[in-house]
């Protein structure tokens, strides 16, 4: 017994075999961005796996990744690092703080400015990070051409620069 969804893929795709009609799960279309969003999100798993006893929030990665290279950067620094509003990283800044990964010193010669340094115990983290990452993105890779990883790399960017165009349209 065919599927109500069955019967419309067949109307709107009348000659094609199975195996080259759109693939659905549920009633959504299995899109590049689903596939995205699923290896994000297995990503995300198997880093909080990895991170266990790091504490190492998602929230705090692009702050130690930024000062593990600009280390005693201010906090307007990190904002335009970040991309995020300055209450967000201001916050995320406390916590941080509070967990022993960074700490902030008001300028000396700027009053106005607090500059913000890495830890060794953020340091550490960091490192343990970015071995994380580069063992997961070994097992992502593996068994992919060299020439079809570049492709794919190339098709992100390009899917990456359409969206940031849309988003600084508005």
């Amino acid at each position: 017994m065919r599927s109500e969804l069955d019967r419309q893929l067949d109307e709107q795709f009348p000659f094609a075999r199975d195996a080259e009609k759109p693939r659905f799960r549920g009633n959504e279309k299995n899109t590049c961005l689903r596939q995205l969003n699923g290896i994000s999100r297995a990503f995300r798993s198997i880093m909080h796996r990895k991170a266990e006893g790091d504490n190492l929030h998602d929230s705090y990665r692009p702050f130690l990744r930024h000062l593990a290279h600009f280390d005693g950067c201010t906090q307007l620094d990190l904002v335009n690092a970040t991309g995020l509003r300055a209450p967000t990283v201001s916050v995320t800044l406390t916590k941080m703080e509070k967990d022993g990964l960074i700490i902030r010193v008001n300028d000396d010669y700027d009053l106005r400015a607090r500059r913000v340094y890495i830890t060794d115990k953020g340091k550490s983290i960091n490192l343990n990070a970015i071995g994380a990452i580069a063992d997961i993105e070994s097992k992502i890779m593996k068994d992919i051409p060299e020439e079809d990883a570049e492709i794919t790399l190339r098709t992100l960017e390009k899917m990456f620069s359409n969206l940031k165009s849309e988003m600084s349209d508005k």
